[in-house]
């Protein structure tokens, strides 16, 4: 049996230096693959890095560049508003103005007719005066026929005013007022 054994040992040293000897003439080649293996891996690892920090960096410009165009189009936005509230502003200025040139001048040509009333009035009693002097009508029919004109230039006047005080709208010249306006409840009911 000792026999065997080192019949076996020999063997196996004899078999196990070839195979080194082989490993040792492989070694090179392996060790060169393994290097190169990990120079691929590297390049691999490094391209891939590279391209995502290009990625990275297109992405961080794109969203650099997306709010300078939000902050833009803020700004232009709140421009716009701010000229469309002005010019709401302007064009409920010009409305009202409007109203109000309106009924000034409508409000003067009712003083114009008020006067003429007066005028037209003054111009019916002067030939009845004259003739009174005259002596062609008598005093009573004068006075009679001047209070009758008098009594309809008053009740006219005190008529217009009463009703451009209380029935005219304050805002329109032609549009009539009927009373208190109601306004609509404010609670909710359900």
């Amino acid at each position: 049996m000792s026999d065997d054994i080192e019949e076996l040992t020999s063997t196996f040293i004899s078999t196990t230096s070839g195979r080194l000897g082989q490993v040792g003439a492989n070694r090179t080649q392996i060790l060169d693959s393994i290097v190169g293996s990990f120079d691929n891996t590297f390049q691999d690892i490094f391209t891939t890095t590279s391209s995502n920090l290009k990625d990275y960096q297109a992405a961080l410009f794109y969203d650099t560049r997306n709010a300078d165009f939000k902050k833009l189009q803020n700004a232009v936005a709140a421009r716009t508003s701010g000229e469309t509230e002005n010019l709401d502003a302007d064009i409920q200025n010009a409305r009202r103005q409007s109203q109000i040139n309106e009924w000034s001048a409508y409000n003067k040509l009712d003083t114009l007719f008020i006067s003429q009333l007066i005028f037209i009035g003054l111009v019916f009693l002067a030939p009845l005066l004259y003739l009174k002097t005259l002596y062609i009508i008598p005093s009573g029919v004068f006075w009679g026929i001047a209070f009758l004109i008098f009594i309809i230039v008053l009740f006219t006047i005190v008529f217009r005013v009463q009703y451009t005080d209380k029935s005219r709208s304050n805002r329109f010249w032609h549009r009539r007022r009927f009373g208190v306006e109601l306004e609509a409840p404010k609670t909710v009911c359900i």
